[in-house]
């Protein structure tokens, strides 16, 4: 649910090692409609910031 057009997701592989660019995907809030889908992918620097950026955070409930 909601896996494209909140944020472009950083991914944990490298899209190109030879620049050391990680994979974006999903589109923004701020991008248009056709972006806001996670079969598109962007290539950019780590280090690279913008409010179109982010990622999910993930945490398992404990069973029991």
């Amino acid at each position: 649910m909601d896996m494209a057009g909140n944020v472009w997701e950083w991914q944990a592989n490298y899209r190109d090692q030879k620049i050391g660019a990680l994979g974006l995907r999903g589109g923004s809030w701020n991008d248009d409609g056709g972006f806001a889908r996670v079969a598109i992918r962007l290539n950019f620097h780590p280090h690279y910031r913008g409010s179109g950026f982010g990622f999910r955070v993930f945490a398992s409930l404990p069973s029991g």
